[in-house]
């Protein structure tokens, strides 16, 4: 057996969240022990017993994308717990390797998250449609996982979740953010010395126009709803 406590760094992050969560220790069974079978999922086999495939995931379930092998019938103990866990598929959450955490976050707590660059020991989830999708096995390092992909994560991204916060303030809808310009019949509301500052945030929001996903994510994270803190 190979002992992942040599450095919780090395960790996948559904592993290190599995490890964060139950408390418990895995170690993955060397590649070619009589009797063990590979998980469809990960490819590796755990110490103990996994599951059938089709116990874990109904059979409508599509999402097969970055399976070892799909025809494989069982799931380790990790994966079988990344997709049979209902709540996974809807907590906002921060995760981290060393030591092995697993923070759910509320919304507010997610833009402060979100209010830096994200390091290569960090990995953050959050699910664009609670409950609707499996995010968490698709997370990466570095990255924020939505629903279909896992997005980098830089201090311009920061700053431009800022200035999504500051023109939700103003009174512009996360709709009209996807806009070239802003709407005239909000613009009037404001000030006319801060337009300037208006302007300003809008042209900083180009990059995201041009992959949505972005302004997606940051209508979570500019949305205050109360939990986990």
């Amino acid at each position: 057996m190979v002992e992942l406590s040599r450095g919780s760094a090395l960790l996948d992050v559904v592993t290190t969240a599995y490890v964060a969560a139950t408390g418990s220790p895995v170690s993955w069974v060397s590649a070619g022990v009589p009797g063990d079978t590979a998980c469809a999922r990960c490819g590796r086999a755990t110490e103990g017993a996994g599951r059938r495939v089709r116990e874990t995931v109904s059979r409508t379930f599509t999402g097969f994308d970055g399976w070892v092998d799909v025809a494989a019938p069982t799931m380790c103990r990790v994966c079988v717990w990344v997709y049979s866990t209902t709540a996974l598929r809807s907590d906002l959450m921060l995760v981290t390797s060393d030591p092995p955490c697993a923070t759910k976050l509320s919304k507010t707590r997610l833009r402060s998250v979100l209010g830096t660059a994200i390091s290569s020991t960090s990995a953050v989830v959050v699910p664009l449609r609670p409950g609707r999708k499996h995010v968490l096995p698709h997370a990466l390092w570095g990255r924020v996982a939505v629903d279909d992909v896992a997005l980098p994560w830089t201090e311009y991204d920061a700053e431009r979740l800022s200035a999504v916060v500051r023109l939700r303030r103003r009174g512009f809808s996360v709709t009209a953010l996807a806009r070239a310009a802003p709407a005239f019949g909000t613009l009037k509301a404001i000030p006319h010395r801060a337009w300037s500052s208006v302007f300003a945030d809008w042209d900083r929001l180009g990059p995201w126009r041009e992959r949505t996903v972005y302004l997606d994510l940051a209508a979570t994270a500019s949305t205050s709803k109360r939990g986990a803190a």
